[in-house]
């Protein structure tokens, strides 16, 4: 095929305030421009070009746009905006060793139909060059970030151990659903407590994984939750939500417990409120708090890929319906910011993603 002379590409119009996020007409905060492509040459050797096949949808993506750490991606105004992707190489510059035409890659990428730039040092092949073994979707998901969230939340932060309990709120979020089949199926939890927003997702969690689940939308959530953990408490609570879930969760945990901060969906459109109650119940409890990002766990990859690759293989971890929510777009590239959009209002089950392209 011919290599492509220009692109659709999404900049950032404004950023996100509490307001929210509004994703299309006057006052969208995203504006679809057609951009010229840039191809590798002789001077920008290091450059890679690709056609971005599929764009993952996170909400994370909120915090680069509002500039909410200085080691995580920025988005400024005017910026395409960044996802994380996999895109099949059209052209590589000549000191590019790592990939070639052809390859399909996993890395950070941005709104675009096609996207030219240096690879970041966490890029790699997907499923190392071989056939996928897989839906395409799989590895922006489980084998992808969620999965490697759920993987070092777990091993690396909780430093959780067979036989320990455990609280996930998101639990049917992109992450969540992951974290409830990891520490049930894989790493042998005695107890898994999920919550979730409706009467189908915590049905779902207790067929995956899940010993109980709880809608933290009941009016008798507070009662309900600590009926399920039990008058022991949990070792163990990974948080993706804050707000009151992470209030009405912390009451119910072991005295020395510990708490893995991933998330805080709950807060992204929200200034949110500081409860001083929570504060002491962190104290009087002598709870472990720690917050994490895949920033610093990168080089946990490998290791990562190889065995939740096999605990799929074997049954332990499900990636059939309910764990991905894939929107297609091909054809319909002005979906994308609207697609993201529905991540702050609970339309996914699972991971969400775009496809963009074949």
């Amino acid at each position: 095929m011919s290599l492509p002379t220009t692109s659709k590409v999404f900049i950032l119009k404004r950023s996100i305030d509490d307001s929210g996020v509004k994703a299309s007409g006057p006052d969208s905060h995203f504006t679809l421009t057609t951009q010229p492509v840039t191809l590798p040459s002789p001077e920008t050797p290091n450059l890679i070009l690709v056609q971005v096949l599929a764009i993952s949808n996170d909400p994370s993506q909120i915090l680069w746009i509002r500039g909410g750490a200085p080691d995580l991606p920025i988005v400024g105004e005017a910026d395409p905006v960044k996802t994380y992707g996999i895109g099949r190489v059209l052209a590589v510059g000549k000191n590019v060793g790592k990939f070639k035409t052809g390859d399909l890659v996993f890395d950070l990428m941005v709104w675009a139909e096609y996207y030219t730039y240096e690879p970041t040092d966490r890029a790699y092949v997907v499923n190392g060059g071989r056939p996928l073994e897989f839906p395409l979707s799989t590895y922006l998901g489980i084998l992808s970030t969620s999965g490697l969230t759920t993987y070092v939340g777990l091993k690396n932060v909780l430093e959780f151990k067979p036989g320990q309990s455990l609280i996930v709120s998101g639990a049917a979020g992109s992450v969540g659903h992951v974290v409830v089949q990891y520490a049930k199926n894989v790493l042998g939890a005695s107890k898994v407590v999920a919550i979730a927003g409706s009467a189908d997702k915590c049905a779902w969690l207790e067929k995956h994984g899940a010993d109980e689940a709880v809608n933290y939308k009941s009016a008798e959530f507070t009662n309900e939750l600590a009926e399920a953990v039990g008058p022991d408490g949990a070792d163990a609570f990974f948080d993706n939500v804050a707000g009151r879930v992470y209030d009405a969760v912390l009451p119910n945990m072991k005295f020395h417990g510990k708490v893995a901060l991933c998330g805080a969906i709950s807060q992204y459109n929200s200034k949110g409120t500081y409860n001083a109650d929570t504060h002491m119940v962190v104290l009087i409890r002598r709870l472990h708090v720690i917050g994490f990002t895949l920033w610093d766990h990168y080089d946990e990859t490998p290791n990562f890929l190889k065995e939740c690759t096999d605990a799929i293989k074997s049954g332990k971890i499900w990636i059939g319906e309910g764990t991905e929510t894939v929107v297609d777009l091909r054809g319909k590239f002005e979906g994308i910011p609207k697609t993201w959009a529905g991540l702050f209002q609970g339309k996914n089950n699972g991971k969400l993603v775009s496809i963009l392209a074949d």
